[in-house]
């Protein structure tokens, strides 16, 4: 099984490219919406790290997966990684590998000013009707994006961002910053594989290399030029690394 997390303001739709790489391989291919995403509600319980991470181990345990590869994007790459720290039991009984893609263990406003326009935007409610506008929703995602990005892939991102309620997100993207799990990984009980672009703005290449000093069984696949959605610019690559 080959279970795949998006990223912030995503959805499972963002999976499409690579999926359609792996749909014939014989693979059991599983897709989740994150709380608040997609087809997702909120719950009663919230949008936080420690509750978003323990809706993966309930998916894996729910879904009986069987030695799979979890494969996480941004955001899902940070409840990945929360998840198997705080439930090993589950993450080393349910799964063999963890692909943390375009992702980061906390701390996410590091060299990173794009963050500080974004949260003041969520806050006063203002997010929305600018990823609802294509001119000036494709110029918030274009930190997103790598060096040399394809309009069809800017477009795709604009759209899937616009069709999330941001404003109740706050405190997940809050999360990002003010939480950061570095100084726990090297308990992290699974073999990860890190794939990062050079040119990713939203999450910087300096996150690749801090979960990359602190976890103990790790590959790192730096891809040249790539942006923060590798699974949409460069889906050949990122799915030659899962397995």
């Amino acid at each position: 099984p080959i279970v795949f997390v998006h990223g912030y303001g995503l959805s499972t739709q963002m999976w499409s490219l690579i999926w359609q790489k792996l749909q014939d391989k014989n693979y059991r291919l599983i897709a989740v919406d994150l709380r608040g995403h997609g087809g997702s509600t909120i719950g009663t319980a919230g949008i936080d790290s420690t509750t978003m991470s323990a809706d993966l181990a309930a998916v894996l345990e729910s879904l009986d997966v069987q030695n799979g590869v979890l494969v996480g994007h941004s955001t899902g790459g940070f409840l990945s990684l929360l998840m198997g720290l705080n439930h090993q039991k589950t993450a080393v009984s349910r799964l063999k590998h963890l692909v943390l893609l375009s992702t980061l263990c906390g701390g996410i406003g590091r060299e990173n000013p794009v963050l500080g326009v974004q949260v003041p935007l969520l806050k006063g409610g203002l997010m929305q009707p600018i990823l609802d506008s294509q001119t000036y929703g494709q110029a918030t995602t274009r930190p997103a994006l790598g060096s040399m990005p394809s309009a069809a892939v800017a477009e795709a991102t604009r759209r899937l961002m616009a069709q999330t309620n941001h404003e109740p997100l706050l405190p997940i993207v809050q999360a990002l910053g003010r939480e950061n799990y570095a100084t726990r990984l090297g308990d992290f009980p699974l073999p990860c594989t890190i794939i990062h672009g050079t040119a990713d703005g939203t999450v910087v290449p300096l996150h690749a290399e801090e979960m990359a000093a602190h976890l103990p069984q790790v590959t790192v696949q730096m891809i040249p030029g790539g942006g923060h959605m590798l699974n949409c610019e460069r889906p050949f690559e990122v799915t030659q690394q899962i397995k």
